[in-house]
């Protein structure tokens, strides 16, 4: 059995790991703005309509958009717009909206 010494020095050490490793559990990032810092409710909003056209893929006859990192073919429903037309590198929308492919540029 352990001397009383050691066992109180053992028994010190625990704790302070455990509150140490409880205030650790309750800090914040100091990065992070804090709750509603420039942002509205209408941003959010438009966040989550966000479209963003990763890729067009032709197959067969047919042309693929990659929106969002899903595939979508002519007249599906795409968040709240249908897909009108599919270009080599756009896509229309029938809301008016037109996504463009990114092109890259490259130094030669």
């Amino acid at each position: 059995m352990l001397p009383i010494k050691s066992l109180l020095k053992l028994t010190a050490i625990v704790i302070l790991m455990l509150s140490f490793e409880a205030a650790s559990a309750t800090l914040k990032d100091p990065t992070k703005p804090a709750f509603g810092f420039g942002q509205s409710s209408q941003t959010s909003s438009v966040r989550s309509q966000s479209l963003t056209l990763n890729a067009i893929v032709e197959v067969g006859a047919q042309r693929v958009a990659i929106i969002n990192n899903k595939s979508y073919k002519q007249g599906q429903q795409v968040g709240s717009a249908r897909i009108n037309r599919i270009n080599k590198n756009q896509v229309s929308l029938d809301n008016g909206r037109v996504l463009t492919l990114f092109t890259a540029v490259v130094d030669n």
